[in-house]
């Protein structure tokens, strides 16, 4: 109803290391909120994670007993989901942006089989509102550790 209005209210997402926990704030920084925990394992707290916003969401994909798995935190429920299934190559060390409510994913490295780690070109979006992954057009160059970000309305991937 906000969106459908034009009130927009900005938050930012900060992890506090020091009681490992996820807090919001305003746009003033005057009000926050301290998010629920992730209910994760171990490996998941203590590996590398990655982590971006998306409209109303925080999406943090990192490693866990099970593999590569996605958590996000919706900031109307505030509530913690987890979807393992919902990225369609699992992977880590990508490069991603968001615009308005879609975020891009692409490149990054795969865990295959025997836990072998397999470079990719794959490219996909998250689309906020809709919560679902699509496919987009993949990268002709295998691509990891790198950045992206938009320009004049469109995704660039850059190094790796």
């Amino acid at each position: 109803m906000r969106r459908e209005r034009g009130v927009m209210q900005p938050y930012a997402f900060v992890f506090s290391n020091g009681d490992s926990c996820w807090k919001s704030f305003d746009q003033d920084f005057k009000n926050f909120r301290k998010l629920p925990k992730i209910p994760s394992g171990y490996r998941f707290f203590y590996g590398d994670r990655e982590t971006i916003s998306v409209g109303t969401h925080l999406i943090i994909i990192g490693r866990d007993m099970d593999g590569i798995v996605v958590w996000r935190y919706e900031l109307e429920k505030h509530k913690w989901f987890k979807d393992p299934t919902m990225i369609i190559t699992p992977r880590v060390m990508y490069a991603s942006a968001t615009r308005g409510t879609d975020a891009f994913f692409a490149g990054g490295v795969k865990i295959g089989k025997k836990g072998i780690l397999k470079v990719v070109n794959v490219a996909e979006k998250y689309n906020a509102d809709t919560k679902r992954w699509t496919m987009i057009n993949g990268m002709l160059k295998l691509r990891k550790m790198s950045s992206g970000c938009f320009f004049h309305g469109k995704f660039f991937h850059l190094g790796g």
